[in-house]
């Protein structure tokens, strides 16, 4: 069925997903239709699939996962990227390649290359389409809350031709009542290269978040109505820290047609401390037939 559910906690032992030596694995995931009873996506950390029916994973099956490494390098210390986990263009909207939702904790995600490429008109789906999404939710009264997470030197991109309206490089998202107490913290986005269309970085309902050395691009080419931004802090937690540093924005382009319409490299509208530095911003387009529009660096 083109799905994956991940959910495991080895205690005092780490796993350890790898290639074999010379091998340059491709995960190609079809994920035909979504989830209705449980988080949506193509590779789901942190929710097992359970039965013998077509993407059987359910809420309430939100398990404790821990100690996982992702290390798409198929060299022993290695930084090639060498794994590719990706949907189809033929994939549902919501076939994100890879969530890490609920209690997912001590992870690394690193040497991946993680693609969105299902393509689609949809409008719908702001703030939640992904490449890699980060989802909380507090499940029978309990909050799960990804947290201490590494992700570090991938290639994540939703920056395909055809792709489906409002997708977003890393996107951290929250659904359901009540909302939980603390959102995703602890994150370092570190040394990859990260392509949106909509977004390339999205903290929606968010906690605190290292990103540092990235690479990022934004090419908005849905529609000249459509604000855009690579990278933005929408609802982050009160007293959370969120920290930009040393990163090189070398694209922020969209197709602008509307004076009202806005490509901003960064935007802060959150709550938390942001600091930013040492940051280097270029490669500003401003694309349409008859281009109008507002255009900002932070």
């Amino acid at each position: 069925d083109g799905f994956l559910g991940l959910a495991v906690d080895p205690g005092e032992y780490t796993v350890t997903i790898k290639p074999y030596t010379g091998i340059q694995p491709k995960i190609n995931l079809a994920y035909p239709a979504d989830a209705t009873d449980g988080p949506s996506g193509a590779f789901i950390i942190g929710c097992p699939e359970l039965g013998t029916t077509s993407h059987h994973i359910n809420w309430p099956d939100l398990r404790p996962t821990r100690n996982i490494v992702i290390d798409g390098s198929n060299t022993v210390g290695g930084t090639t990227r060498d794994l590719t986990i990706q949907n189809l263009t033929t994939s549902h909207r919501n076939g994100f390649p890879m969530v890490l939702v609920g209690d997912v904790a001590n992870m690394t995600i690193k040497n991946c290359n993680i693609y969105y490429q299902a393509q689609g008109v949809s409008t719908s789906g702001n703030l939640f389409v992904s490449a890699l999404q980060i989802r909380s939710r507090n499940q029978d009264l309990v909050d799960c809350v990804p947290n201490n997470i590494m992700i570090e030197n991938n290639h994540i991109s939703s920056n395909f031709t055809g792709v489906c309206q409002n997708t977003q490089g890393i996107g951290f998202y929250q659904s359901g009542t009540p909302v939980p107490v603390s959102y995703p913290w602890a994150f370092t986005i570190k040394d990859n290269l990260i392509e949106g269309t909509r977004r390339a970085i999205a903290l929606y309902k968010a906690g605190s978040v290292d990103i540092v050395g990235n690479e990022i691009k934004l090419n908005q080419q849905i529609a000249g109505s459509v604000s855009s931004e690579a990278i933005y802090s929408v609802d982050v937690l009160s007293g959370s820290t969120i920290n930009i540093l040393g990163n090189k924005i070398t694209q922020v382009a969209g197709i602008l047609t509307s004076s009202t319409s806005i490509i901003n490299a960064i935007s802060l509208e959150s709550n938390g401390t942001h600091y930013i530095y040492n940051n280097m911003i270029n490669g500003f387009e401003v694309l349409g037939s008859t281009p109008a529009g507002i255009v900002n660096a932070v």
